[in-house]
């Protein structure tokens, strides 16, 4: 077991979760953090906040595959590209978790430049869902993504 300094000693826990989809054609990084952060030896995370959620991960002793979800909610449908463009079916992805200190900067000691990985997998199906935004009469997106 590797020990996390960030969370050792503390009952302050700031985290986000930082996520790489590797797709045949590019490479897309997005963190559920506030603002954009660039990790050194990974690559610069766009910062989506609360429109990332991360589902839990399924974690048996025995042989099944680990699996979880990851919702992006809040897309405008002309961006919805990034699934219907590429085929993100089958392209590997990373997750890994993040801790930051009491001034919100991330915490780099420890892990790779900071972050410490908790998922590698393949995307095996993805949904897409509209929905009317009534107030601003447009239409927003949900991506949900499943991978093992």
């Amino acid at each position: 077991m590797i020990p996390i300094t960030p969370i050792q000693n503390t009952n302050n826990i700031r985290f986000a979760d930082f996520v790489r989809v590797v797709t045949p054609s590019t490479t897309y990084y997005f963190s559920s953090a506030p603002s954009s952060i660039t990790v050194a030896g990974i690559g610069t995370f766009d910062g989506l906040s609360s429109l990332v959620s991360i589902g839990k991960i399924q974690r048996d002793v025995k042989s099944t595959a680990n699996q979880t979800t990851i919702g992006i909610t809040g897309i405008d449908t002309a961006l919805l590209g990034w699934a219907l463009g590429q085929n993100i079916k089958g392209s590997q992805i990373t997750m890994w978790k993040g801790f930051f200190d009491t001034s919100g900067n991330l915490i780099t000691t420890g892990g790779t430049g900071g972050l410490y990985q908790y998922f590698y997998g393949f995307i095996d199906t993805f949904q897409i869902v509209e929905n009317w935004q009534e107030e601003y009469r447009t239409y927003t997106a949900t991506i949900n993504v499943s991978a093992a």
